[in-house]
């Protein structure tokens, strides 16, 4: 058995070794590492299955004054993720 920190596998690599090594069995599987791995798609998740999440955006599609004014409540000019 072989453990590894979620945030450093590589789910990419993972996904080669089941296509090209049928007979390992890695749990749970990379597609599920990789759900984990970002947080938008996890919190998608959990919310689709009935799991009350807080609120959230998807920060690479909304505009960076939309993510301001949800997150601050009120209208800015301009805002740096960084500094979000």
């Amino acid at each position: 058995m072989l453990t590894a920190e979620i945030e450093h596998i590589n789910v990419e690599a993972l996904e080669v070794v089941i296509k090209e090594r049928p007979n390992i069995i890695i749990e749970p599987h990379p597609s599920t590492f990789a759900t984990i791995q970002n947080k938008y798609r996890q919190k998608l998740h959990l919310e689709t299955h009935g799991i009350k999440v807080g609120s959230f955006i998807d920060v690479n599609t909304t505009s960076k004054e939309t993510i301001a004014k949800s997150i601050h409540g009120k209208k800015v000019r301009s805002v740096n993720l960084l500094d979000l």
